[in-house]
């Protein structure tokens, strides 16, 4: 979820504050390799073992499409 993205703080207070807050890690995906590689934001999930994480429905969406291009495209379609 964007820091600033709709305009309460929402993601500033859910992205950065509580996870400081509470004392647990944090990893940031930038949104531009986001936008340009949004299944990196799976692998990053898997490989840093992530049990908790934020995205706009939005998002989930553009990582569905991907996985399902790639998934068609490893298949041969």
């Amino acid at each position: 979820m964007p820091l600033a993205d709709d305009g309460g703080g929402w993601g500033l207070l859910h992205a950065t504050l509580v996870p400081l807050v509470q004392g647990w890690r944090m990893y940031y995906m930038s949104s531009l390799e986001f936008q340009t590689q949004p299944l990196n934001w799976l692998e990053y999930i898997s490989h840093h073992k992530v049990t908790w994480s934020l995205a706009r429905p939005s998002d989930i969406e553009r990582v569905h499409h991907a996985f399902l291009m790639a998934q068609a495209q490893a298949k041969g379609l």
